[in-house]
Formats: structure tokens, sequence, C-alpha cells
């Protein structure tokens, strides 16, 4: 990031205003980390700051993004899986199923 490059005025402006929006279309409102909403957008490089690749940002929920930063120590994504693990205590296999469609890998 250059030393003149502005960071707060660049998040109120229309080209991050563009890039937000389409992080939300492309997550369909949704955290795209945890089952949460999407409230919040990461950057997962600074490298393009200011020119990035909607490749570079993750749709996330509030949580997410407070963990993701560094800000906090609690991870939403581990809460989901404890909780899917102990809904589905008495099937394992269901379990993992269930996870496996929620990261779209079935």
């Amino acid at each position: 990031m250059s030393e003149t490059f502005n960071y707060q005025r660049y998040l109120a402006s229309r080209e991050w205003g563009l890039l937000k929006r389409a992080v939300r279309k492309r997550s369909e409102g949704q955290c795209e980390r945890c089952p949460g909403e999407y409230e919040e957008t990461h950057h997962l490089t600074y490298e393009r700051i200011g020119h990035e690749n909607v490749a570079d940002l993750l749709a996330v929920c509030r949580e997410c993004h407070r963990y993701l930063s560094g800000i906090s120590d609690f991870d939403p994504l581990q809460d989901f899986y404890e909780w899917m693990w102990k809904r589905h205590a008495c099937n394992k296999a269901r379990a993992a199923e269930s996870l496996r469609e929620w990261h779209g890998l079935d």
C-alpha cells in the first residue's frame, strides 16, 4: 500500500461500493466461511489494494471478519463444526455429508 493511499477514503468510494456489491452477489448474501449472513467484506490480500479483483475479497459475517483479522479468538466456523457434530452425534456419516454439502463438495 503506498504511503499516499487513503484507505478510509477508498472504503467510501464508488469503486469499493461496486466491489462489495459484486461480492454480495457472488455469495448470495451468505458468509462464504460459515453459515452466517454476509455483513462485511474481508481482503484476502492487500497486494492490489485500490485495484482488487473480486477474487481478492471474501463475503463474511462480522464474527468471521473479526476472527480473520486477528481481533477475536472466537472462530464461528469451529463453533459451526462443533454444533454440526453434536447435532449428528448418533450419525457421524450424516454429519460429514452435511459438512461436504455445505462446503459444496458434493
